[in-house]
């Protein structure tokens, strides 16, 4: 359960999530020398993470009179942020493989239009080496007819 992760309630408030998040992450950060644990570090990061972005529908007015607890991660288990998370995950491992392959295809083209470029000035200087010695011999022509 994301919540008894944070040690929070699972009625808890942003604020309170949060307060609960950064005072954990100080002490299991795996940078934080002995006591950090980078197992536990995920776990408290993924807690975070879903409980963050899910949205909190209201709670229901007879929600606490019939005795009930209203919050929206009752019954939210760590196997049901876990999976959320790997899908997010996932999500952004495939983003980065389709931002890299059209970085990829973009350097490809780049080189390819370079190559073109280089290709077609030869040619240009082919041609324009052509004709000026198609000049030359037509001069030399012209001198050796006189």
């Amino acid at each position: 359960m994301a919540c008894r992760t944070l040690g929070v309630r699972t009625d808890a408030g942003e604020e309170e999530i949060k307060k609960a998040y950064k005072r954990l992450v100080k002490i299991y950060h795996p940078d934080a020398g002995k006591t950090g644990d980078a197992e536990h570090y995920d776990a408290i990061v993924k807690a975070y993470d879903f409980l963050c972005t899910h949205q909190r529908p209201k709670a229901k007015p007879m929600g606490k009179i019939l005795g009930s607890d209203t919050g929206y991660y009752k019954d939210a288990s760590y196997s049901t942020f876990d999976r959320r998370y790997q899908r997010q995950k996932q999500k952004r491992k495939e983003d980065l493989a389709r931002r890299t392959k059209e970085v990829h295809d973009k350097n490809e083209r780049e080189k390819r239009q370079a190559q073109q470029y280089k290709n077609a000035m030869d040619a240009i200087r082919a041609i324009r080496t052509a004709e000026l010695i198609k000049t030359l011999l037509t001069k030399a022509e012209e001198e050796h007819e006189e």
